[in-house]
């Protein structure tokens, strides 16, 4: 909407002329108001009323003049920067993909630092129309306080109004003054109002940079695959993918008398050497695990972060048929370069539906000494102190049956049984009769050597051979998850982690005092494991130096060594958890005595934990992997799809596409790949970006509102508005002011004013533009 040009409230009357002195073209003042209405002042001498020589027209009361002004144009331009900026983000425009060598736009190329040092030329530009638009709008309400009606405009102000955006003169006593001093409540309201233009002013520059500089981010694209949607499929139904409980019957495991990589107990190698550089190296508990017949490795890792002396260890990693699926779906895509994908520097993949689970295991474990339970001194039992119930804890309600009651008792006839303590042994057991409502989904029971050592009445310390009796209990359940596959990563190496791969993200669930949200995707309770599919986990094993031990044993020996008591010169067996390199037994040290066998036996409680959550996730992440993987090519609306092979893409066994029956995919487990680019782009994320955009949309908001009030003052009956175009420019105040005699009574404190000593209340005197002995317009300083 145009606006007039500078306008003012009406007073009356059509054409006035009054006399002015030469100067007085520069200031351009045309009024639309009656000189009657303008209140007169004297003049204090004879030259100051000798002003005025050339007589000057105030301005006619023309509508159209008004709102045709040209003055406009700065509202216009700037609003239409804005909504051209914004739009951006509102559709989600996306530019080019990061690190691309440069982007064309009709004959020229521009690379990505170019492109971003253009766009803050443009964003200093769009500031500075902005400005320049309210300081427009400021100038017109200073110029209407100053002639109108109403309690004219407090004398600080008057500067103020020429210097928008300079911070400093927001702790200046220019605006101080008029809020503390000021009668009227108009000058308090303006001097507020300016001086959050003041401080708009200063975030409009990096809100419109925010704005049109893109987001180096993820962006989402659209039919990634062209005109089909290439639905991959597991060739399972969904309750085989994520059984809601595991039995030896789950599966056809006829085949997993021995060790595969397709058995739950597959991964025997890939824990045999991490856990091997876990007792030697002290690293992390995590490993990377390559799929078959994909370039895709699932992170299988462990934390001991959670309730320090509850001996827990949690576990997870990515399920093995997912993450073998969408690797072998990128080996399809980069085959067949027929789709956007395979023109995207770095595509992202992620599962379309909230239909992906990974296992989830926890694992608390207790230690006894056999010689103490023997002796009747100790009752092993089972501890859950540290265990939680997720889905029960999920929405902080306390449905935890882990905390109703912490310890169960250990069969005597699991750790009664005769055995030399100086061997491992292991075994799984089924704890559903201990609970009475809910219960764990396993039970284990280890025995592994100790080296204890004692002091007698006669204070010589003698050592003596001991195992330790460990009962664990076991919680294992299906988590939902958010997977991403980003191949396009040079540091990935087909890495599939999903958001529980950091298991930091479950502290919340142990700590009640976290601030954090706790992990959504844990509604499901935990599933029961027979002892007879756990065993499928723990087959004979031929490792290290020993054969036909067991896979738990042969893991757990890793941390078994031999030593000698030098002050009975016996053999003693221990195991040493990694934690234990200060205090456990060390043969090259020769000042090592018996004393140094009594290490930290916690530890191996948390030791056998960390061993076992490992295990049960991986075995879990492997229970389907007899199933078979493909993606449909085509659907072609006829009950039929054109279905491809994706575990055999080449060699002899490489199997064609072929037509098959729409009604035979409907028990598998199908999984939608999105597909999303990492580059530049506009899009609403972010706080900055909502900020940045609402910064600028108060700008169009405020012009709105400007547009609505000067039609509405310019068409208003009978008092039509006034239009000036005077006072634009500070200079043009200033010759103004030249030519304003100053009366007498307040020559001392105009001067106050010039030499920087003025107080509060001088600088919140109100100033007015008034005509002088109907000679000409003068600024008017008043209490």
């Amino acid at each position: 909407m145009p606006e007039t040009q500078k306008e003012e409230p009406s007073i009356t009357s059509a054409e006035i002329h009054f006399n002015t002195q030469a100067a007085s073209n520069d200031a351009k003042v045309s009024p639309n108001v009656s000189v009657k209405d303008l209140p007169a002042r004297s003049a204090t001498t004879a030259s100051q009323n000798a002003v005025a020589q050339m007589p000057q027209t105030i301005h006619k009361r023309s509508f159209t003049q008004g709102l045709l002004s040209i003055s406009w144009l700065v509202h216009v331009i700037s609003v239409g920067a804005t909504i051209a900026i914004v739009q951006l983000s509102f559709r989600d425009v996306y530019w080019f993909d990061e690190k691309t060598s440069a982007v064309s736009w009709y004959k020229y190329s521009i690379d990505e630092q170019t492109g971003k040092k253009a766009l803050q030329f443009v964003a200093k530009i769009h500031e500075a129309l902005i400005v320049s638009s309210l300081s427009a709008m400021i100038l017109h309400i200073v110029r209407r306080m100053l002639i109108g009606h109403g309690p004219g405009l407090s004398f600080a102000l008057l500067a103020g109004a020429y210097r928008l955006g300079s911070i400093p003169w927001l702790f200046s006593t220019g605006f101080w003054s008029p809020l503390k001093n000021s009668k009227s409540y108009r000058n308090r309201l303006f001097a507020l109002c300016l001086g959050l233009a003041f401080v708009y002013a200063n975030l409009v520059g990096p809100s419109s940079a925010i704005a049109i500089i893109p987001t180096l981010d993820w962006w989402p694209v659209p039919n990634p695959y062209g005109d089909e949607k290439l639905t991959t499929y597991i060739t399972a139904p969904r309750d085989s993918i994520f059984p809601t409980e595991l039995t030896k019957s789950t599966h056809n495991y006829t085949n997993c008398t021995v060790s595969n990589f397709l058995c739950p107990g597959g991964g025997f190698s890939e824990l045999y050497a991490l856990i091997s550089a876990y007792d030697i190296g002290g690293i992390e508990t995590e490993t990377q695990i390559k799929q078959p017949v994909a370039e895709t490795y699932r992170i299988l890792n462990s934390s001991l972060d959670y309730a320090d002396n509850s001996h827990i260890a949690v576990a997870t990693t990515q399920h093995s048929s997912i993450s073998a699926l969408v690797g072998a779906f990128w080996n399809h895509i980069k085959k067949n370069e027929t789709t956007l994908v395979n023109h995207i520097r770095r595509p992202r993949f992620q599962p379309a539906d909230a239909n992906v689970f990974a296992p989830l295991v926890q694992v608390q474990c207790s230690r006894f000494s056999r010689r103490d339970a023997d002796d009747g001194q100790v009752v092993p039992v089972f501890s859950s102190s540290g265990m939680r119930n997720f889905s029960g804890l999920l929405d902080y309600k306390r449905l935890d049956y882990y905390q109703d009651r912490s310890e169960w008792d250990l069969d005597k006839s699991y750790w009664k049984k005769p055995t030399d303590t100086r061997t491992t042994t292991f075994e799984w057991l089924d704890l559903a009769s201990l609970f009475p409502k809910g219960r764990p989904s396993l039970g284990a029971v280890a025995t592994v050597p100790v080296a204890i050592s004692e002091t007698l009445k006669n204070k010589t310390t003698i050592g003596y051979q001991d195992s330790y009796i460990i009962p664990c209990m076991i919680d294992a359940r299906w988590a939902g998850v958010s997977m991403t596959f980003d191949p396009g990563l040079d540091t990935s190496l087909g890495l599939v982690p999903s958001n529980l791969t950091d298991l930091s993200k479950l502290e919340p669930f142990w700590d009640p005092k976290s601030h954090k949200s706790r992990l959504g995707g844990l509604t499901s309770r935990n599933i029961p494991i027979s002892p007879e599919w756990a065993e499928l986990l723990n087959l004979n094993v031929t490792a290290g130096e020993v054969e036909n031990k067991t896979a738990i044993q042969e893991l757990l020996e890793i941390f078994v060594y031999d030593g000698i008591s030098l002050t009975n010169n016996e053999s003693i067996t221990f195991f040493k958890s990694p934690w234990d390199n200060k205090t456990g037994p060390s043969f090259d040290d020769p000042s090592y005595n018996l004393s140094n066998f009594d290490y930290e036996m916690n530890d191996i409680a948390r030791t056998v934990a960390t061993i076992l959550s490992l295990v049960v996730a991986d075995g879990m992440s492997r229970v389907s992997y007899l199933s078979n993987l493909g993606v449909v090519l085509k659907d072609h609306k006829n009950g039929t799809v054109l279905w491809k092979d994706l575990y055999y893409q080449t060699g002899q066994a490489r199997t064609e596409p072929g037509n098959e029956l729409s009604s035979a995919l409907d028990d598998l487990v199908p999984i939608v790949w999105e597909v999303s680019r990492y580059g530049w782009g506009y899009g609403l994320k972010g706080a900055a970006v909502y900020f940045g955009i609402t910064m600028l949309l108060v700008h169009v908001l405020l012009v709105i509102a400007y547009a609505i009030y000067i039609v509405w003052f310019r068409t208003r009956r009978p008092r039509v508005g006034w239009a000036s175009t005077a006072w634009d420019t500070l200079q043009e105040l200033l010759a103004f002011s030249l030519i304003s005699p100053v009366p007498v009574e307040n020559t001392g404190k105009v001067r106050d004013v010039a030499e920087g000593k003025a107080d509060g209340a001088t600088l919140a005197k109100t100033a007015r533009v008034r005509k002088q002995d109907g000679q000409g317009l003068v600024l008017v300083l008043e209490e």
